[in-house]
């Protein structure tokens, strides 16, 4: 575009709007100069938000319905009155607080990010990447799509985030009563675009910046916004704008409030050791073995999993002619090592292992087609690749091999370029729908190439993907049981039904904890060892108490009626995150010196040339060293395995 059709395009812009008396909010923040400056229209109606300078975001109305306001002398902040109405904003640093008093039912402020969305997230209900449309039908395709104004009982937590090109602009509440709306792009205010937002650089802005403002992108005094609200008559919200990522909106908006305490224990630890091994000991056994759940159309089988479970529970393992791998969620092997089976494991895991590697594309992907490919953007997710990720690098730390090794790092590298956890469940949701089953799988992918490589990049990408899994969770409760629930996707079954959004499938849950649990020892950013046990203590609430299904975990839990809805699901999983948390081996303890890796089913160090590990008087196990000689022992208590 010629310099003169610049200016006569800058001219028409600002005749078109009109003029606007600006008052800065003055910046409370101590030290260092604040980026964030904020300025307010004198009568109230508007306010504009610029980052270092540029424009990011417009509060547009204050308030909805749009009242008369006046500008009350004082401070702190600024603050406005109106018929029945008071406003308040205060800044400081990076975060804008408004505050809204209201006789009647109103809607502010209305927050609208400016630019091309990069990502963007309604806790508990949206969870979008460059370009998506909010209330989309790629994920559920009932009447429930619409997401704009939801029901606030299925909001996780109290965050609202859009991060465009210009800025990342977060936006929390306390009061979990008030009614969100969100929308990206902004479909609600799309006839108050023209001429009535003012965009225009206020006086001593840099003419070149009002030029470049109005000719990008192509729209006279407008650019792409995205619309972020409260609904309610006593609104207090917080806006932070700055330069960060979406995982980082999650982290501050958790670390303003805090992790909530963990909900009450429903028993003892010795009771709950008691309601788990009667579950197994009830209808889910029969002389074939065990259901992974009680119904029977879940067949029974000597599950490698639960028969592990049941040894920790009992001390003594369960005697069985065979083993069949699975029946839980969080995978337990322990039984093949003290049954005599560790080279049946290894074979295996070593099949399963060349299973992935011949699955795994040339660039570290893995790829889905198949039913629930539909309407995804791609034939693979970050949901796709964490699973087997996670599994490649398991069977590397415990055997030490190193196909498997580059393998996983491979996929590693390749997954750095999602930005959503979804796809994990393409049994019968979509390989689009957000999904906190990836978020764990990809947390124990990172965790275990962090320990196997020690590279920081990635753990800093394991901190990610803990913090994608974060609103997934329950961080307030209105009712006895709700607390750390975790509602597992944001979509439904087939697109139709169940709807899961606002319904904790604890099992879920539970493969984010013990991934978490993993987590932090080496991360110290949030405290996910409580997030995890609050998650843990949720799911044990949510057990069956008594009766015929005594001990068993529901497939879901329906807040509202506290009702408990199936499939009943053995309680594996429980007992697994619980024995990690409490610092205790659940399945293989690996140990490695640099010259020798030593698996067992017991506690393991290698000194002196010699494996030491913390036994049980008399208990038949075995032990695999460098992933190839399997030795038998006959434990004193306290053993001494030679690794040379």
């Amino acid at each position: 575009m010629h310099a003169l059709s610049l200016l006569l395009v800058a001219w028409m812009a600002s005749a078109a709007e009109p003029a606007v008396d600006w008052i800065a909010v003055p910046n409370e923040a101590a030290g260092a100069r604040p980026k964030l400056a904020v300025r307010v229209a004198r009568d109230g109606s508007t306010a504009r938000l610029e980052r270092a300078g540029r424009l990011v975001a417009v509060l547009r109305p204050l308030v909805k319905p749009a009242p008369q306001l006046r500008l009350v002398e004082g401070g702190p902040g600024v603050r406005f009155q109106g018929d029945g109405l008071s406003v308040a904003l205060a800044l400081r640093g990076e975060e804008l607080s408004v505050k809204i008093e209201s006789r009647r039912p109103c809607e502010g402020p209305v927050v609208r990010a400016l630019g091309p969305m990069q990502q963007a997230l309604l806790a508990g209900l949206e969870y979008l990447s460059r370009g998506e449309r909010s209330s989309s039908t790629l994920d559920i395709e009932t009447e429930e799509h619409l997401r704009v104004a939801p029901d606030p009982l299925k909001v996780t937590l109290p965050l609202m985030a859009v991060v465009t090109d210009r800025a990342a602009v977060a936006v929390t509440w306390d009061d979990m009563a008030l009614g969100p709306v969100f929308a990206t792009p902004n479909v609600i205010d799309a006839g108050d675009e023209h001429g009535t937002v003012p965009l225009a650089a206020p006086k001593g802005d840099s003419p070149v910046f009002a030029t470049t403002l109005r000719v990008v992108p192509a729209k006279i005094g407008t650019v792409p916004d995205h619309r972020m609200a409260l609904r309610g008559s006593r609104v207090a919200a917080t806006i932070r704008v700055d330069g960060g990522t979406l995982e980082e909106c999650i982290l501050w908006a958790i670390a303003r409030r805090g992790l909530p305490p963990l909900p009450a224990p429903p028993r003892s630890k010795e009771q709950q050791r008691d309601l788990c091994r009667a579950a197994f000991a009830g209808p889910l056994r029969s002389q074939a073995g065990w259901g992974h759940c009680l119904e029977a159309n879940w067949p029974r089988e000597p599950y490698a999993d639960i028969a592990s479970t049941v040894w920790r529970l009992s001390g003594q393992p369960p005697s069985l002619p065979r083993l069949v791998p699975g029946g839980s969620h969080i995978a337990n092997a322990s039984i093949y090592f003290v049954t005599g089976r560790a080279k049946e494991w290894l074979a295996q895991q070593t099949a399963e292992t060349q299973g992935y590697l011949g699955r795994q594309q040339a660039d570290g992907s893995f790829r889905y087609e198949g039913k629930y490919r539909r309407g995804h953007f791609e034939n693979t997710s970050s949901g796709a690749c964490a699973r087997p990720a996670a599994m490649l690098l398991e069977f590397a730390r415990l055997t030490g091999d190193q196909r498997a090794l580059a393998a996983g790092i491979r996929a590693l590298d390749y997954m750095k370029r999602f930005c959503v956890p979804r796809g994990a469940q393409v049994w019968e949701l979509s390989l689009h729908t957000p999904d906190q089953l990836a978020s764990a799988y990809l947390v124990w992918a990172y965790v275990r190439g962090y320990e196997l490589t020690r590279k920081a990049e990635y753990l800093a990408e394991a901190r990610r993907w803990a913090a994608s899994g974060l609103p997934f969770v329950y961080l307030w409760g209105r009712y006895p049981v709700m607390l750390y629930g975790t509602p597992p996707v944001y979509g439904a079954t087939n697109w139709q039904a169940p709807n899961w959004m606002g319904l904790p499938v604890q099992w879920v849950g539970l493969v984010y904890a013990y991934a978490l649990g993993l987590l932090a020892p080496y991360e110290h950013t949030l405290d996910w060892s409580h997030v995890a046990r609050g998650i843990l203590v949720a799911g044990e609430q949510m057990q069956y108490p008594d009766g015929p299904d005594r001990g068993l975990l529901p497939d879901s839990f329906a807040l509202a009626a506290q009702q408990r809805n199936g499939p009943r699901i053995n309680p594996s999983d429980l007992v697994s995150v619980r024995l990690l948390l409490d610092g205790q081996v659940d399945s293989l303890a690996v140990v490695a010196d640099g010259g020798h890796r030593v698996v067992a089913p017991l506690p393991v160090s290698i000194r002196d040339g010699a494996a030491h590990i913390r036994g049980q008087p008399g208990l038949k196990y075995q032990v695999l060293i460098d992933g190839r000689r399997i030795v038998d022992v006959v434990s004193q208590g306290e053993d001494v395995v030679p690794v040379r």
